[in-house]
């Protein structure tokens, strides 16, 4: 158990520092940007350069988020507040003083969903202080985040003079424009709404729609595990109508580690107090053989359940009464969570791997150079030969070697 603990602090420190660093390099980006920016002399230029450097900053914004926390899901509004205040600062003439607002509560997405939303904000805000307040004293940008049901919204506004959408042709040459939709479309599987401007200039409104359940990727095969028929069934409506697979409903502990056994299925929901089996040890066999992450959902909340369900080796738990609110971001990062440890798991093999293959070519490189009086270089070069020869693993030939460079060592005592 302490393994396994030590061995995830280690994986969140590397990804952590993953994300520190890519951070790092994203700054050097941006500062050799602005450093030619302010080098050159041409206005258009300028804009140009000035425009992806906030490209670059936004998606930095994300990593330097993600490098202080724990887990791969960021909460967008924190992304969305820093970004409207960094812009603002930055971008703001001083010859219109422009204010700004935001509304919205917390809304935790995946990594890679945040980073396309906040290019998305980044290219939305950058055109309404540019565009929006020429000729104003002032203004104000706003920015706001909601939910309703499995809906949510990221909409920007302003008080401006407002702007006309490109039509046609005209709009493939706004690389901004281009950007947003792409992101939205492609990588959201949202739409993008526009409001013009009205007579008289009352600003203009860009609102992002997109589906929760497309930010949980849809679609997921789901063991329920829960001794009460009827939460059972309204979780299965909820997953259901949310697009994902219910593939097996159990009434007990046992039955549901036969199912997730059989089913191989994306995430098990398990509750705690269960006949036969309680949740926690079928939790704990579900993860022991590392066949699909573990979410517990239960009515108790006592830190001594808490501390027995973390010693399971479960990557969730929420309290009952649950709700797709919390539910599916909850998913979301338990499933997320485990493909990291997969891939943890899969990278420490492979390194063994290495490791044990340098071990037995290292040994059986000694035993060709002592059998044959040749170098290192010619022993090595013999046993990819015959490697590629054979077509055999090289450490299943430097195995061959030493195995039979020990018999006959054997064999002469």
């Amino acid at each position: 158990m302490y393994r396994k603990e030590e061995e995830l602090m280690i994986k969140t420190s590397v990804i952590k520092e993953i994300h520190h660093r890519v951070k790092n390099n994203l700054q050097t980006v941006a500062s050799l940007l602005r450093m030619q920016m302010r080098r050159t002399e041409s206005r258009e230029a300028k804009d140009v350069l000035q425009e992806s450097v906030n490209r670059i900053l936004s998606i930095s914004l994300v990593h330097e988020i993600l490098s202080h926390h724990d887990e791969e899901s960021i909460d967008i509004c924190v992304v969305a507040k820093q970004l409207l205040s960094l812009l603002t600062h930055g971008m703001a003439g001083a010859e219109c003083r422009v204010r700004t607002s935001f509304s919205g509560n917390e809304l935790p997405l995946p990594s890679d969903m945040a980073t396309s939303l906040a290019l998305v904000l980044n290219e939305l805000i950058t055109n309404a202080i540019i565009h929006g307040f020429e000729g104003l004293d002032e203004g104000e940008v706003r920015v706001a985040v909601t939910q309703a049901g499995t809906t949510c919204a990221l909409t920007v506004s302003d008080t401006g003079v407002g702007m006309t959408l490109p039509q046609g042709g005209e709009g493939r040459k706004h690389l901004g424009l281009t950007i947003v939709r792409t992101l939205v479309e492609k990588d959201l599987k949202g739409e993008l709404s526009f409001t013009p401007v009205a007579p008289h200039g009352t600003g203009s409104t860009n609102t992002v729609f997109y589906c929760r359940e497309g930010i949980t990727n849809m679609g997921y095969r789901v063991v329920i595990g829960d001794d009460e028929s009827i939460i059972r069934l309204d979780l299965c409506e909820m997953l259901e109508e949310a697009g994902h697979v219910v593939v097996g409903e159990a009434a007990d502990g046992v039955e549901a580690l036969e199912l997730a056994r059989k089913e191989k299925p994306d995430i098990v929901l398990l509750d705690i107090k269960m006949p036969r089996l309680d949740g926690i040890h079928a939790a704990k066999m579900i993860c022991h053989e590392r066949i699909a992450p573990v979410l517990l959902l239960t009515a108790y909340s006592q830190q001594d359940v808490v501390e027995q369900a973390k010693d399971s080796g479960v990557l969730g738990y929420l309290v009952k009464p649950v709700s797709p609110v919390n539910l599916f971001p909850a998913m979301e990062i338990a499933i997320s969570q485990f493909k990291r440890q997969e891939e943890t798991a899969r990278q420490l093999w492979e390194m063994n791997e290495r490791i044990e293959t340098r071990k037995v070519v290292e040994k059986a490189k000694g035993y060709l150079m002592e059998l044959y009086k040749i170098s290192e270089q010619e022993a090595y070069r013999r046993l990819q030969q015959y490697s590629m020869k054979k077509r055999r693993s090289l450490k299943s030939v430097a195995e061959a070697v030493v195995a039979s460079a020990e018999q006959r060592r054997g064999g002469s005592t």
